[in-house]
């Protein structure tokens, strides 16, 4: 048990510097943007249109929570929301120039991190690390599917 108390000390001490290296990264060149935010420039850059809801499931985050970073970044003029003619309800999201350029110096930024976070792996080592997280990945989802959550 104690080394699996070690490893999850591990990873949340990695997670929280990844984040701190995230907030840094992205506070250099946008001020009014949360690092979190980031990903959903990028979704919706990567799928024009898309509305909240789709970006809730693909996030894995509630529509309440998305609504509210899609008004602060609509506020900041990194988006703007376009109703659908046939159906009111529904809201499209499209990014503006400031959005788009965000989203793409954000892609930049992050690739340069994910390089210097594996910085003297070899590809072999980079291999097991992909391994490692794949398993890692379906153990979780196969623990949500057997309803331990």
């Amino acid at each position: 048990m104690d080394e699996l108390k070690a490893i999850a000390m591990t990873e949340n001490a990695v997670r929280r510097l990844h984040m701190q290296c995230c907030y840094q990264t992205v506070k250099k060149w946008h001020e009014d943007v949360h690092p979190g935010q980031i990903t959903l420039l990028c979704s919706i850059q990567d799928r024009p249109g898309c509305t909240q809801s789709e970006l809730a499931r693909e996030h894995g985050i509630s529509c309440a929570s998305i609504g509210m970073s899609v008004k602060r970044l609509e506020k900041a003029g990194f988006l703007i929301k376009r109703g659908d003619e046939n159906d009111l309800r529904a809201t499209h999201l499209e990014l503006t120039e400031k959005g788009a350029a965000c989203a793409q110096t954000a892609r930049k930024q992050l690739q340069l991190l994910a390089a210097a976070r594996l910085r003297g792996f070899s590809e072999e080592e980079l291999r097991q690390y992909e391994g490692f997280l794949r398993r890692i990945r379906q153990n979780l989802q196969d623990y949500l599917e057997e309803d331990n959550a």
